[in-house]
């Protein structure tokens, strides 16, 4: 109806904002369909949620992140005229406003976790659709900045000693039993075989081995940014 149309988009989306603000507490599905019905075709919706959404995941909680990465992950998969313009605003961004890499990069010392979860869902993003790849890949220095992020998980997989302490005394054993994606300590990986996999999955998109299916999005459309 017309008034839940106003609702949902009344007062620059605050209703919207609201439910992404307690995202962490709600029914998940319902809000992802939620967002995707207010966003599609709609470029100012687009903007607006994609925007809060890196701005909860700069700074909530590591433990916390998991909603706001997997609703920026479906919205950005939406295959309307504007998907391209939602996929250059967070991959590529503009003035004043920070990237996915960007967040990963200003992460990856102190809040390793935050950066470890922002990769995930980049990688997914960037392995589930060839579009993704395609604008994330198109210059040779987000080639470069990537490759060292995938260089730096590499190298906290490969770690003895220090804050990875949850390598089992079996050698060769990677600890089955412990998340980078949940609650615990906020800042530094733990080692698991989803990290190792991750690691595998980031690689292979280097090498350009990324098995997304081809989104049709061919369409001009003006700027979102």
């Amino acid at each position: 109806s017309a008034e839940t149309k106003q609702l949902l988009v009344g007062e620059n989306y605050a209703y919207i904002k609201k439910l992404m603000e307690e995202a962490s507490t709600m029914e998940l599905e319902d809000t992802f369909l939620l967002i995707k019905y207010v966003c599609w075709e709609n470029a100012r919706a687009s903007k607006e949620i994609l925007l809060e959404l890196l701005y909860y995941t700069a700074s909530v909680n590591s433990g916390d992140m998991k909603p706001y990465l997997t609703c920026l992950h479906h919205l950005l998969l939406l295959a309307d005229s504007w998907q391209r313009k939602r996929i250059v605003l967070i991959l590529k961004g503009g003035p004043d406003r920070e990237t996915l890499l960007d967040l990963i990069q200003r992460s990856k010392t102190h809040h390793q976790r935050r950066a470890y979860q922002c990769m995930k869902c980049l990688t997914n993003l960037l392995t589930a659709s060839s579009l993704a790849s395609e604008i994330f890949f198109a210059d040779a220095d987000t080639k470069s900045r990537w490759e060292s992020v995938v260089d730096w998980l590499g190298m906290q997989l490969e770690r003895r000693t220090g804050a990875f302490h949850n390598y089992n005394t079996s050698p060769g054993r990677w600890n089955n039993n412990v998340s980078n994606d949940s609650s615990g300590n906020e800042y530094y990986l733990e080692r698991s075989n989803s990290a190792i996999l991750l690691h595998q999955k980031a690689e292979a998109l280097l090498a350009g081995d990324s098995s997304g299916e081809e989104s049709d999005t061919s369409n001009v459309t003006p700027d979102i940014v």
